[in-house]
């Protein structure tokens, strides 16, 4: 029952942090049962499961890149040239 209050905890903190219900599932609902096994003694992972998990890692990954790329874009920045505003003197702010 503690374990259960204890989850419950970590998806409430994520969720406040975040925002967004669809970030609890690829990451907390996989590491839920993992912490699940390993409480339970049964820690025998097959291939196809950890081949999951990495799956859902670097789908993750692919999409905070992309979503990091957008915002660059639609934020003018262009990774190749850097604009440096002028320098005024104070002469002339005045």
């Amino acid at each position: 029952m503690v374990f259960l209050f204890g989850l419950g905890v970590v998806y409430a903190v994520a969720y406040r942090l975040l925002g967004n219900v669809l970030v609890l599932w690829p990451l907390l609902t996989p590491l839920g049962a993992f912490f699940n096994n390993l409480e339970s003694g049964d820690i025998e992972l097959p291939w196809g499961s950890i081949a999951g998990f990495t799956n859902v890692a670097v789908i993750m990954g692919v999409a905070i890149v992309l979503a990091r790329r957008h915002e660059r874009q639609r934020a003018g920045v262009d990774r190749r040239r850097r604009y440096r505003q002028p320098v005024t003197s104070m002469s002339s702010a005045r």
